[in-house]
């Protein structure tokens, strides 16, 4: 079964956020480090080319066949950040994720899911 689109690229875009946080935590970087302000800048001007290009190929595939130099650059930056997380801390991705942190995700959810319901179906 094929991965819609949209899925695979906010899947990208999500990740590219955790490896904001993740970056600075294992390599042991303050907040108000340059690096962090300089990649955060460099992010804002290239992923807005690659978000141009990445809703170009959803938007009409049959004319963009393939996706663009900048997204496929954000998706090979994004990989490598990741890659670098898991080599120098492998524990911090692998911790569990606290049950009422679950229990809040599973509440919203579930919400969510309800108003769906009610909203455009039972409605």
């Amino acid at each position: 079964m094929k991965t819609p689109p949209f899925l695979s690229s906010l899947s990208q875009f999500l990740l590219a956020e955790l490896n904001t946080f993740y970056l600075k935590f294992v390599l042991w970087m303050p907040p108000e480090h340059y690096l962090v302000l300089l990649r955060l800048v460099f992010f804002v001007n290239v992923g807005g080319v690659a978000m141009r290009e990445i809703y170009d190929f959803m938007d009409d595939p049959k004319f963009h066949r393939k996706l663009g130099q900048q997204a496929w650059l954000v998706a090979a930056i994004t990989v490598t950040e990741f890659l670098i997380v898991v080599k120098y801390d492998p524990n911090t991705i692998m911790l569990p994720i606290p049950f009422f942190i679950t229990q809040c995700w599973f509440l919203g959810i579930l919400l969510i899911f309800t108003w769906t319901l009610w909203r455009f179906f039972f409605r």
